[in-house]
C-alpha cells in the first residue's frame, strides 16, 4: 500500500475499510526494538558525549512505543539518573528520549 502519501477513493468506502485501511498503515509502521551491539553502543555514547560538548548535530533514531522516530539536532542535556537525553532540534523544537528506546546514533551533516 504505497499510494503518495494519500489514500484516494476513501469517500466512496465504507467506514469500517477506512477503520481498517488506518490500522493498517498503523501496523506497517511498527518495528520491532532489538538489543543494540555493546561496541555500537560505546560508539553512541562517544557521540553524544561530543554532540553535547561540542554542540555537533546527531541523529538519533528511538522507538516511541512500537513506532520508530527520529529525531535530528544536538544533545543539549544527559540525565542519567532518569536515563533520559534532551535533544533540541534546528527549529527549537526540545524533544526527549529514553536511553534504553535509542535505536541508533549518527552524525547528521545539514546539506
Amino acid at each position: 500500500m504505497h499510494d503518495r502519501g494519500s489514500i484516494k477513493w476513501t469517500s466512496m468506502m465504507l467506514p469500517e475499510h477506512v477503520e481498517k485501511l488506518k490500522e493498517l498503515k498503523k501496523e506497517h509502521q511498527r518495528v520491532s526494538h532489538g538489543e543494540a551491539d555493546p561496541q555500537a553502543e560505546e560508539e553512541w555514547d562517544r557521540l553524544i558525549a561530543e554532540s553535547f560538548n561540542t554542540g555537533c548535530l546527531l541523529q538519533l533514531s528511538f522507538m516511541n512505543g512500537e513506532c520508530a522516530n527520529r529525531v535530528r539536532g544536538h544533545v543539549t542535556g544527559v540525565n542519567a539518573e532518569q536515563g533520559m537525553l534532551t535533544v533540541i532540534e534546528a527549529g527549537g523544537v526540545r524533544t526527549s528520549v529514553r536511553f534504553s528506546s535509542v535505536t541508533a546514533v549518527s552524525p547528521y551533516e545539514e546539506s
